[in-house]
């Protein structure tokens, strides 16, 4: 019988995966493009730190197996598209923004295990 449960997991599922989804598209327009241009660097800046910290609050706060599996995924993901912007684009300078949010997530990871 379909529960409860098993509807509010099939659509966390779902949702997770179209989170995930709708990044592919740009992954592949860039690999077909060699470039990263027309592409927000404060967008793309967001969607690594979001995820990033949106990582390590699944696995803190010991969150639904939809949560641990897609948002990494989503992380790996974004992470390739900030490697092409830098790649393509020879974005260097960008890296040490990406490098900063990467420590300050980490940094403020002792405050999430409490």
């Amino acid at each position: 019988m379909l529960t409860k449960e098993f509807w509010i997991d099939s659509i966390s599922w779902l949702v997770r995966s179209l989170f995930w989804v709708g990044l592919i598209p740009q992954l592949f327009i860039n690999y077909k493009h060699r470039t990263t241009r027309g592409m927000s660097g404060y967008m793309l800046f967001g969607y690594f730190t979001g995820y990033l910290a949106s990582t390590f609050y699944v696995f803190c706060l010991k969150l639904p197996i939809q949560y641990k599996v897609m948002i990494p995924i989503s992380l790996l993901t974004v992470s390739i598209i900030v490697f092409q912007r830098l790649y393509y684009d020879k974005c260097f300078k960008m890296l040490i923004f990406y490098l900063l949010g990467i420590v300050g997530a980490i940094a403020i990871l002792p405050l999430a295990f409490k």
